[in-house]
């Protein structure tokens, strides 16, 4: 798994969050970094504007650099249409751990494809 921080994330979402809702996971995600400790996350804020991005773009395959949680790709492949996948790359192998579980919680395992 990931570092003390991110166990301790995923640990807070899977306590808290529905399994099997997107949404749901993306506001515990939120409220962990915002009332517990900060991580590096896209955040509610800027997530208004890449949901309003994925939306106006309506995009066929999505490529994330950089998955780090899971946050952003939960995010994103929340709103994809049923036939459009999102490609999410995360360097750090403990980090990749984390997000994966973070996506199959999330009940998106079939839209993202982690490498």
């Amino acid at each position: 798994m990931g570092g003390e921080k991110e166990k301790r994330i995923l640990e807070f979402v899977k306590q808290n969050a529905v399994r099997g809702d997107p949404q749901s996971v993306v506001d515990h995600i939120d409220k962990y970094c915002s009332q517990k400790e900060w991580a590096m996350h896209v955040g509610d804020e800027k997530g208004l504007i890449l949901d309003k991005v994925l939306k106006e773009t309506d995009p066929s395959l999505v490529l994330e650099l950089g998955t780090y949680c899971g946050y952003s790709a939960v995010r994103i492949a929340r709103l994809l249409k049923p036939n459009v996948r999102l490609i999410t790359i995360e360097m750090n192998p403990n980090n990749a751990a984390v997000a994966r579980e973070m996506i199959e919680f999330a009940g998106l395992k079939d839209k993202v494809y982690s490498i």
